[in-house]
């Protein structure tokens, strides 16, 4: 692989507060490098930061497939309030990304409202061979464009205990990275 390490996104610490401002930065600092062809690896941050990621990525590439493994859907139903519980149903209502194209693995915090997104639940995840959510994931994203999301909380909070949301119940290390394999060899793009 050839990677670039682009550096962090500037003024991070003046958007405590301020959302907007957090979207607005992160949409501006990663649009250049996706129009230049590249793919964006974004590491760190609360996890609303997939929101403007998101929506700087539909902007090259169209309509997404959420891939999203995390211990919590962020789909919740705030209205447009937005924040690290809400970016993702914000982000189909915008038409970044198209639920039934989409699928949420992990999940161990129920929401009765998915938003047409797949749930994979942790017990399912867990009590079954990995390949078969491997191929679940495939068939459902089918050829469409990905956006990958991986919260460290999909793991148990005994690997990550200074997650700040943890939930018990969630795959090992070694599982997330058989899992990751798995999506690479897949064919995910």
């Amino acid at each position: 692989f050839r990677v670039v390490d682009a550096g962090d996104v500037a003024d991070t610490v003046f958007w405590v507060g301020h959302p907007d401002r957090m979207v607005t930065g992160v949409r501006a600092a990663v649009a250049p490098l996706l129009a230049a062809g590249a793919s964006v690896l974004a590491l760190g941050g609360d996890h609303m930061v997939a929101y403007p990621l998101l929506a700087a990525t539909a902007a090259v590439h169209g309509p997404l497939s959420l891939v999203h493994l995390d211990a919590h859907s962020d789909t919740w139903n705030m209205g447009a309030d937005l924040n690290h519980g809400t970016m993702f149903r914000l982000a189909a209502e915008q038409g970044w990304v198209v639920p039934e194209r989409s699928i949420q693995v992990g999940m161990r915090t129920p929401n009765p409202d998915d938003c047409g997104f797949r749930v994979v639940d942790a017990d399912t995840l867990l009590d079954r061979p990995l390949a078969d959510t491997v191929a679940e994931v495939a068939e459902r994203v089918g050829d469409h464009a990905v956006y990958l999301s991986f919260d460290v909380d999909v793991l148990d909070p005994a690997y990550v205990p200074g997650t700040g949301t943890p939930v018990i119940g969630g795959p090992s290390p070694r599982q997330a990275r058989q899992l990751l394999r798995g999506l690479a060899e897949a064919g995910l793009r």
